[in-house]
């Protein structure tokens, strides 16, 4: 059973990057990819984050993984990309401006893989999780990968109803009020998981998700480089912390560091560098990063970053 598994992936949390010739509502095209061939098509469903609850935008992909989505409104937003009986295939969030209207939607691998580095704690060794909660986790696995929340915190509390002590279910459980918006009992959860297991990296991971989804940036910093101390080799980690320095508008080479060093499993960390650079009046640095980007991207994905590459690349011409 894999342990301390986030639901929201902060691999796809975004800075608000803003290049000139912004608009507020756009088309937003995407391609579903994986490394093992695929012969169904998906339904794509957009719900939006931080905000009063609105209408989902749906969509389905084409035979070769192709989507469009028409009329979306800047902003962040939840993608869920489900198959034909209805499963969860994968969740993640995403960013929808001038520099990011265009996405990659890479469905898991089929392999087994190992836990993340770091996910194996002493704790967690020592902990011995009964039968019976084991199975409730379970349960509450399925569900959330179904979509359903609600049921998943069901049994979620009942495994802890047995088992207080279960690391894994108080940040599980997290993971569920943080899809809901229900931040403060998210925290709490956390909290707990944390006193439980406090080398599990993944739970300061899921903090610094949470205090960022509320603006709460000086502690989504702390929580940050608490999971960098933890596991520093981790992409994920280091892209935490990157983005919650540019949220903080800490434009510092630390930032810029901890994204670049995120960009080669979070290629967007290079769109908040380059928004950085820009910032900065590093205008041929902000040119470079998109081009590295823009590397072996193809077609309308990247179109908007293309755009935005050439509004800089004018704006370097003019001022000469």
């Amino acid at each position: 059973m894999k342990r301390f598994l986030a639901v929201v992936s902060l691999c796809s949390l975004e800075l608000c990057a803003q290049f000139p010739g912004a608009s507020s509502q756009r088309e937003l095209r995407g391609q579903v990819v994986s490394d093992q061939p695929f012969a169904e098509t998906f339904t794509v469903e957009l719900n939006a984050t931080g905000v009063a609850q609105t209408a989902a935008l749906k969509s389905y992909t084409s035979p070769n993984g192709d989507f469009q989505i028409d009329g979306v409104s800047d902003g962040n937003y939840q993608l869920t990309l489900t198959d034909q009986q209805g499963r969860v295939i994968e969740r993640q969030l995403v960013h929808v401006d001038s520099s990011q209207s265009s996405i990659e939607v890479r469905l898991p691998s089929n392999k087994d893989e190992a836990p993340p580095s770091g996910s194996v704690t002493l704790a967690g060794l020592s902990h011995k999780v009964p039968r019976k909660v084991r199975n409730e986790l379970k349960t509450a696995e399925e569900a959330r990968s179904r979509g359903d929340h609600q049921k998943s915190i069901l049994h979620l509390q009942k495994a802890l109803r047995i088992d207080p002590d279960c690391a894994a279910a108080h940040n599980d459980l997290a993971t569920d009020y943080i899809v809901l918006k229900q931040f403060d009992k998210a925290l709490a959860e956390l909290d707990r998981a944390a006193k439980l297991d406090p080398a599990a990296w993944v739970v300061p991971m899921n903090q610094a998700v949470c205090l960022m989804q509320i603006g709460r940036f000086e502690e989504a910093e702390k929580a940050a480089r608490r999971a960098v101390q933890l596991n520093g080799s981790s992409p994920r980690t280091r892209y935490a912390l990157g983005l919650v320095l540019a949220n903080e508008r800490k434009f510092t080479p630390e930032a810029i560091d901890n994204l670049l060093r995120a960009s080669s499993e979070a290629p967007t960390a290079r769109l908040v560098v380059a928004q950085i650079f820009v910032d900065k009046g590093r205008i041929p640095d902000a040119r470079e990063q998109l081009r590295l980007y823009l590397d072996g991207c193809s077609g309308e994905r990247c179109k908007a970053v293309q755009n935005s590459l050439e509004r800089l690349e004018h704006a370097g011409e003019r001022s000469k």
